[in-house]
């Protein structure tokens, strides 16, 4: 009877500690986004309404032809593989592919975070930093255990020191900390206006996400068309990226996706842990 007792106290214990880390890091992360070089920025849900209103009212329904659609499989499954470009004869339908992108992935419940367009976002003195602040401030929200549970717990005074894109980067990796793979959806009308229309920069800034953020296993999507095509081909590994061409032709395959088998297995051990 004791030792039934001992368990179910033992229970209740774990469960109560885990409410508390869990209202800390709410806490924590209200703090965050109230900071005033954070709170000028557009939360995840305005960027993704914003986007999704304007797409909805062309009533006019994604498609991928069959080529693309067994590139974009692949390459959700391929583990080395870390950027995904996309080309479009149509620049409407290059700005609504981020958005149905996003309700694929959440359809099959992975971890994704993503920069979209917002209301008048091009009369916004934005840079690349504020870019990644919203990644940041986004990924905390998917993984609030980042804010008590990791190795190193991100603080207010933290995200204060941060300047550049690198120390961003740094914190966004340990925002990371213990997801198994994460999509990240980057807007290319927002990503070049915040390079300044220089798609080297886009490049270079994007170079950098798979060298710094090592907690995870990471999937980026952007338009082809804010890249610096030519640098990529010269410097980049040819296993780390590929490209696709969508369309908003009717009768197409309907945009999906699906966990590999391994990726599956590594989130099913993460929950059990």
């Amino acid at each position: 009877m004791k030792i039934t007792e001992n368990k179910s106290l033992q229970t209740q214990v774990q469960l109560d500690l885990e409410s508390s880390k869990s209202i800390i890091a709410r806490i924590e992360l209200n703090q965050m986004l109230s900071l005033p070089f954070l709170s000028q920025l557009p939360t995840p849900g305005e960027t993704m309404h914003f986007c999704r209103t304007i797409r909805n009212r062309r009533r006019q329904r994604l498609g991928l032809p069959a080529p693309s659609v067994s590139q974009l499989e692949m390459w959700s499954q391929e583990q080395n593989c870390s950027f995904l470009f996309t080309e479009s004869f149509s620049s409407q339908t290059s700005k609504d592919f981020p958005v149905s992108l996003v309700e694929a992935i959440q359809e099959v419940d992975l971890p994704t975070i993503w920069a979209l367009r917002f209301e008048d976002y091009w009369t916004k003195p934005l840079t690349c930093v504020d870019l990644l602040k919203m990644l940041v401030l986004h990924a905390l929200q998917v993984n609030l255990g980042a804010l008590t549970t990791a190795p190193y717990p991100i603080t207010v005074a933290a995200l204060r020191d941060a300047a550049e894109e690198k120390d961003w980067l740094v914190i966004l990796n340990r925002a990371l900390y213990g997801v198994s793979i994460l999509y990240i959806i980057l807007d290319a009308e927002v990503l070049d206006q915040m390079t300044r229309h220089r798609p080297y920069i886009a490049t270079r800034l994007l170079e950098l996400f798979p060298r710094i953020l090592s907690s995870t296993i990471i999937k980026i999507v952007v338009s082809a068309a804010v890249i610096d095509e030519s640098y990529v081909r010269r410097n980049w590994d040819q296993d780390r990226w590929t490209k696709i061409m969508i369309s908003n032709l009717m009768g197409k395959r309907k945009l999906e996706m699906r966990r590999s088998a391994p990726i599956q297995q590594r989130i099913k051990r993460r929950r059990r842990q």
